[in-house]
């Protein structure tokens, strides 16, 4: 890797490449036009900590940006010098406003290309949202069917790691649900001293502290009004796509899950369903979202909300 005497280097988690919450920090390295070369170590974990890494170089004089990845999961140190230190296996990247840096070399921004032609993100047909939020997972869930409670109040929770292309493994989670309840008094009895019984705990909760939230309810009860949708569910986290069709009301799902709601009148979700699970999105995806330092794939809803899906009539 050679370097002037303008150039600076940052070692950091690559995750600022794809997160949402970095799009400020990636649109201020756009307009600087200073960014050089990004070096990432994708399953490789250099520090041997869990937090995949990349280096930066930023140069004065830059006049375009290029990228290389170090692939596999084990490399001694006089492999990774060597990788750093060989001007080899660069490829020129296209980094722009409001958009993740992806890292795709010329071959294959051409095969993304050509997916994306005449599509739209999912994000603007379908409402991609996250799970909802207890904030007191082991007061709220059950492995086991709590057969205490009137059943109007126990829902099945869709865990991530149960979800698999067009169907669900055996789900035996379950999960207490008192959203719809407006006051506390109204609850049977026996919630009423479930919940009391745990009142410390729920009430210090930096939702219930600083937000007012209700202390015997979730800290965020994400897109609740959505649950009586037909939704599609994903695992936050996966090796590949794996999308299930919920037409139920009977599931909840918390941070472990992304959920698409069927917000749309022109797409049929199905439609949508059969795309998601489809190899070539698989392959699309892969330039959409961040890898961690295990060979998974983050499926967050700002990357979900961006898998490109082909405009087609309704006969199509």
């Amino acid at each position: 890797m050679k370097l002037s005497n303008s150039s600076i280097g940052f070692i950091i988690s690559n995750a600022f490449l794809y997160s949402d919450k970095a799009n400020l920090l990636r649109n201020k390295i756009v307009n600087s036009h200073r960014l050089n070369s990004i070096v990432i170590f994708e399953e490789f974990l250099i520090f041997g900590a869990g937090i995949t890494t990349c280096i930066t170089i930023f140069d004065k004089n830059s006049k375009k940006v290029r990228a290389k990845s170090l692939k596999g999961k084990s490399y001694t140190i006089n492999d990774v010098n060597k990788f750093i230190d060989s001007e080899d296996n660069y490829h020129e990247i296209t980094i722009e406003i409001d958009e993740p840096f992806s890292l795709a070399n010329e071959e294959t921004n051409s095969i993304n290309d050509s997916i994306d032609k005449n599509s739209i993100p999912l994000g603007d047909i379908l409402f991609v949202g996250k799970g909802m939020e207890t904030a007191a997972n082991d007061i709220f869930c059950f492995d086991d069917y709590p057969k205490k409670f009137p059943a109007k109040y126990i829902k099945k929770r869709m865990e991530g790691e149960n979800i698999c292309p067009y169907y669900l493994k055996s789900n035996e989670s379950y999960i207490l649900y008192c959203e719809d309840v407006e006051n506390f008094k109204d609850l049977p009895k026996v919630l009423q001293d479930y919940l009391n019984d745990n009142k410390d705990f729920l009430k210090n909760r930096a939702t219930v502290k600083n937000e007012g939230r209700p202390w015997w309810r979730y800290s965020r009860p994400m897109h609740k009004e959505m649950y009586g949708n037909k939704k599609i569910w994903c695992s936050y986290r996966s090796k590949d796509n794996r999308f299930y069709l919920d037409e139920t009301s009977d599931c909840i799902g918390l941070t472990n899950t992304t959920v698409v709601f069927d917000t749309s009148k022109e797409y049929d979700i199905r439609y949508i369903l059969g795309l998601l699970n489809s190899k070539l999105i698989g392959y699309r995806f892969r330039t959409l979202a961040k890898q961690t330092g295990s060979g998974v794939f983050e499926y967050f809803p700002n990357s979900v909300g961006r898998i490109p899906i082909r405009i087609a009539s309704k006969k199509e």
